[in-house]
């Protein structure tokens, strides 16, 4: 399925007031490896659509998506991706290329194809500094972020920026949490990997 399809989707499927939570348990996913090629395509899809149509989206200008700082670090960051067509097609959405457009009309496996019929070119990667804020408390936006160490029980938790003193978001893969954290619940969650799953045409998941 195109990329666009799979966060119609998403949309359709989720309510955006839970869109915070849904993103972190992508980028959870995507951080400690348990998405195939084209999985994470569509997880760096659904993260960068998930502001683009959002409730946020309507009432800000120029909404800030909280997922921000992961996307630099899957480009240029120390945990940046060693797969170029994962690299390309991320830094083609932080850098607003029309080409970025024109890939989400592709499904992630006609993607991965198309790059390596041209030879698995280098990616180039432009100056990316005045995406990164100079100062978060001039931001105004809280942006989220997930540990680089890979999670062997409970994941890292995280902090809601659309929330006033909102709790941590812990657990969201499973694990627990006290009273007043936020979870997905099974059957979101199901749903959310059967929507990621959706873009790769064997149906499974990394090995973990």
């Amino acid at each position: 399925l195109p990329l666009a399809r799979l966060a119609e989707d998403f949309h359709r499927t989720f309510d955006c007031s839970h869109h915070f939570q849904h993103g972190a348990a992508l980028c959870m996913l995507l951080a400690d490896r348990l998405l195939t090629r084209p999985q994470r395509l569509v997880a760096f899809s659904l993260l960068c659509e998930l502001y683009v149509k959002s409730e946020l989206a309507t009432k800000e200008a120029n909404p800030t998506n909280p997922f921000l700082p992961f996307f630099i670090d899957a480009v240029e960051g120390a945990n940046s991706s060693e797969d170029g067509c994962e690299k390309l097609f991320v830094r083609d959405l932080l850098i607003n290329s029309p080409q970025y457009k024109k890939s989400m009309e592709q499904s992630a496996a006609d993607l991965i194809h198309d790059y390596e019929s041209k030879g698995s070119p280098a990616v180039e990667v432009p100056d990316l500094s005045g995406l990164r804020p100079l100062d978060r408390s001039l931001a105004g936006v809280p942006l989220a972020s997930v540990s680089i160490f890979r999670a062997s029980a409970l994941r890292p938790c995280l902090l809601d920026p659309d929330l006033d003193d909102a709790p941590p978001l812990c657990g969201l893969l499973g694990g627990g949490g006290g009273a007043g954290q936020h979870r997905l619940d099974p059957d979101a969650l199901n749903q959310l990997m059967r929507t990621v799953g959706a873009g790769d045409e064997t149906g499974g998941f990394a090995a973990i």
